[in-house]
């Protein structure tokens, strides 16, 4: 059975467009809670904040690729001069999952740091109840070439 395209504009997705498809609604999702909850969340540490803008960036990035991918388009993945596009577009594809994993993750981290603080009351602690170190893993992803935290 088909899906439809994950951008709205109501295109059938089927075969491996339909994984392409589900990609870009998972990253439509984790982009949601980045802006909704993690943005907020850190808006006291630029530092942070910082970190969260990138996988903001980043991930915007992802999702146009994938609507093209869907819409039936070969779009050339970012540094790329479409000399083997094969390979060029299967390291983007790892960098993508790469970035899911871990943005996905963050958030998972902040809604957890979020419900902690609701259930306790203390909203205003909800950032700094993070364990030390955990904005430390994310450094790295700044650096160009960099993998980025491992779990």
């Amino acid at each position: 059975m088909a899906t439809r395209c994950f951008c709205g504009c109501g295109r059938k997705a089927r075969f491996s467009k339909k994984r392409v498809s589900e990609w870009g609604a998972e990253t439509d999702q984790i982009l949601q809670a980045l802006e909704a909850v993690s943005l907020p969340l850190v808006r006291d540490h630029p530092e942070e904040q910082r970190i969260v803008q990138r996988f903001i960036d980043d991930g915007q990035q992802y999702r146009v690729f994938l609507r093209d991918l869907v819409h039936g388009e070969f779009p050339l993945p970012p540094g790329s001069d479409g000399s083997n596009y094969p390979e060029a577009s299967a390291r983007y594809t790892d960098e993508f999952l790469h970035w899911q994993a871990h943005a996905g993750g963050l958030v998972k981290s902040h809604l957890e740091a979020v419900n902690e603080a609701r259930r306790t009351g203390e909203m205003q602690g909800a950032a700094e109840a993070m364990m030390p170190g955990f904005w430390s893993q994310y450094e790295k992803a700044e650096e160009p070439g960099a993998e980025g935290p491992k779990p």
